[in-house]
């Protein structure tokens, strides 16, 4: 037995736990990294190919809160393996998404990182974990992991469970939370598992013979059910591009844990029966030439067990977006509650049900309720069945996972529990430190340091309108154009448009109730403007309305087969077009291009270079961010009035919050600048960032009586301008 003495040990090393380790290490703890497979990052890695979502709802755009991708350790992990594998959004490739996320941990000196290792004991005294015993298959070496705190970061709650931590399997009955998604009576149920598989064009016939123990696959019980509403809506259109199938899904009624086995024989048999049913049947074009080119060692689980914390986070919590005093995380993902049986449940695949924007996450989940040095992150984190189905998913769990691990560091510092973080009122300065550490909690100011101080100017900045190259769309659709507002009000603004016929465009005035969303929620007036046949160019909308609570007007421009208006595929960071929906589903309905605007009155002074020193790293109500007219030869300086001893600076620039899915550059993501450090109007030290491909920067600078902090930039990834969010300096 080797004994491995460290501050934290983290069990399980998916996103959750990986984000749990460096946040931890980070903040200068030793910690034990344990994970029972060969690779690191659990659903997401080589070995399941899940794609790394989160609150911004993937290549769909499900989150009305628009720019709402998790940042800090989330956010860094996502680029970092769009740097190693810019393949990763096309199914290629993931083994050097499983070297990002490997490279990211070996750069941290206080991990040591420990594969192919399933802890299957625990010591506990006195309600604490005093150590777990893990065996590591390959070396047939045994290790004792002692530390004063442990995170369960397994999502099957392995350490947890074995600690005797209260722990819930299944759906509560819906008279405990009073959740519209509980059945009347709770029961054991879970989320089925799912085995994916990957397609390829090898550019010649290839045949297929089915394996014996694989299932004829229009034989099943299922067959003629699923066909239409699974087959039929949920084949991709393109078989070369098949990445799985999420759907062909199975074993919620079962226990996802004890009958694993069984589940996944049984996932076997449909998969290797469904791709004969695709090659052999002729049913299907186009597939001479594909092959099964991967399929998964084994399923990728949804759901198992849940560790209880001092809250269960349920559904209401977040239909409502309910605010927490400790807060320490955002969610987003549509409330996605997949059918027990998978492939053999008469119900729909899964249900999606609307989330109204990014919502909290408070500390209390991310600790056992009985276990007093027990962390928790990833899927059995302490929330409802019905909650689960939003929070599960990898980039949330990341995001709790940062603020279990920073959390961890405090209670080091303080020797304090876990739970004394909430009780004595410490959770104030875990958000502090996660918010500088670039985690997303809506609804909080971050603190910029000395910034805060400073005179900024800069060389340009950008007026607030869009009028180039604005081409013409007919309004088939009712068409929203959401604009924040500096002002309390928006008097007048202009729009391009063209008649067909004479006519008359209605316009409807909306706002919203909340600023990090970008929905229409209540009307405020409705306006009629009469066109004449043949009229061509810019209307001035005579609107004098208040802006919503949201901070923003919301122009919905109604349906008129007779008239076009002016778009362009420009973006605008904070001004958003979309399709208006009267009621929402899950779906954000991007328009995908902006409407054309000018001459907002009063006048909006939306990019300046102040706005870096705001206490907001994104759009929150507005767009919180400068924006320069240009990239090259463009500068932004922050000037003291009295010199300042400064440690660190950090930067944050925008690389598309609104995006899960990159299949192209970050174009509006600053490759290339300098920050100059000045004593008077002395130049003392560069620092040059050449390649940058992460949305925060930080560096050191460890210098006495600085006076300003100057930017250069020099490129982008191909924006035409230079966009930075945020600048912080520290002391």
């Amino acid at each position: 037995m080797e004994k491995i003495v460290s501050d934290l040990t983290v069990v399980g090393g998916g996103m959750a736990g990986v984000s749990t380790a460096l946040a931890a290490a980070r903040h200068g703890l030793k910690v034990a990294l344990v994970n029972d497979r060969p690779v690191l990052g659990g659903n997401t890695s080589s070995e399941l190919r899940v794609h790394f979502n989160g609150a911004a709802g993937g290549q769909s755009g499900y989150n009305v809160s628009h720019y709402a991708r998790e940042g800090g350790i989330a956010d860094e992990l996502k680029l970092t393996i769009f740097q190693y594998n810019p393949n990763y959004n096309q199914k290629y490739h993931y083994e050097l998404s499983d070297g990002a996320v490997l490279d990211l941990v070996y750069k941290e000196k206080n991990i040591t990182l420990f594969l192919n290792t399933m802890v299957y004991k625990t010591h506990v005294h006195n309600g604490n974990i005093v150590s777990c015993i893990g065996r590591q298959f390959a070396s047939e070496r045994t290790f004792e992991f002692i530390s004063p705190y442990f995170a369960d970061c397994s999502g099957d709650s392995v350490l947890g469970y074995d600690a005797g931590a209260l722990f819930r399997v299944g759906r509560e009955g819906r008279d405990e939370f009073h959740e519209s998604l509980a059945p009347l009576q709770g029961d054991k149920t879970v989320m089925g598992s799912s085995i994916l598989f990957m397609v390829r064009n090898f550019g010649k016939p290839v045949t297929y013979r089915k394996p014996d123990f694989a299932y004829e696959f229009e034989k099943l019980p299922f067959f003629e059910n699923l066909s239409n509403p699974r087959l039929n809506r949920n084949m991709p259109e393109d078989l070369d591009n098949m990445g799985g199938l999420w759907w062909l899904e199975y074993g919620g009624h079962l226990d996802t844990i004890r009958d694993n086995e069984e589940i996944t024989l049984e996932l076997r048999k449909i998969i290797y029966g469904f791709w004969d049913y695709i090659k052999n049947s002729g049913k299907f074009t186009g597939v001479e030439n594909l092959a099964i080119d991967w399929i998964a060692p084994f399923p990728g689980k949804r759901e198992s067990r849940r560790l209880v914390g001092d809250y269960i986070l349920n559904q209401n919590d977040i239909a409502e977006k309910k605010q927490f005093p400790d807060a320490i995380a955002v969610g987003g993902w549509p409330m996605d509650l997949h059918a027990p049986k998978g492939v053999y449940d008469p119900a729909p695949a899964t249900e999606w049900n609307f989330v109204p924007g990014l919502y909290q996450i408070p500390y209390r989940v991310a600790y056992s309720q009985n276990i007093n040095n027990l962390f928790m992150a990833g899927r059995n984190i302490s929330v409802s069945h019905a909650a689960l189905s939003s929070t599960r998913i990898m980039m949330t769990c990341s995001a709790v996972g940062q603020a279990a691990g920073t959390a961890a560091a405090i209670c080091k510092k303080y020797d304090i529990s876990p739970r004394e973080v909430y009780e004595k009122g410490y959770y104030k300065e875990l958000q502090k430190e996660l918010l500088r550490d670039g985690q997303t909690i809506i609804g909080l100011s971050e603190d910029t340091g000395l910034a805060k101080e400073a005179k900024v100017t800069a060389s340009s900045w950008k007026k607030y309108e869009n009028t180039e190259e604005c081409t013409l769309f007919v309004l088939q659709r009712d068409v929203s154009l959401i604009l924040p507002l500096k002002t309390e009000r928006l008097d007048s603004a202009e729009v391009y448009i063209r008649a067909q016929a004479d006519t008359e465009l209605i316009v409807t005035v909306m706002g919203g109730r909340h600023k990090e969303n970008y929905m229409a929620e209540y009307k405020i007036k409705e306006i009629e403007l009469p066109l004449t046949a043949g009229f061509e160019g810019w209307l001035k909308l005579p609107l004098n309305a208040e802006r919503g609570k949201d901070s923003k007007i919301h122009l919905v421009f109604r349906k008129n087969d007779a008239v076009s208006i002016g778009v362009n595929s420009r973006k605008l960071t904070g001004a958003v077009s979309v399709y208006f929906q009267e009621d929402y589903d899950f779906v954000r309905n991007d328009f995908g291009k902006l409407l054309c605007f000018q001459n907002l009155l009063p006048q909006q002074e939306m990019y300046l270079p102040s706005e870096v020193t705001n206490p907001y790293s994104r759009p929150y109500g507005t767009p919180n961010l400068w924006i320069a007219e240009k990239v090259d030869g463009e500068w932004l300086a922050l000037t003291f009035e009295q010199p300042q001893s400064v440690g660190s600076v950090q930067i944050v620039f925008n690389s598309q919050l609104e995006s899960d899915h990159f299949d192209e550059p970050i174009y509006e993501l600053m490759k290339d600048y300098d920050a100059e450090i000045y004593q008077g109007d002395t130049l003392i030290k560069t620092i040059p960032v050449r390649d940058n491909y992460l949305t925060r920067n930080e560096f050191a600078v460890q210098c006495d009586d600085v006076t300003k902090i100057l930017f250069r930039f020099h490129a982008t990834y191909g924006a035409e301008q230079a966009e930075v969010f945020s600048v912080k300096v520290f002391e």
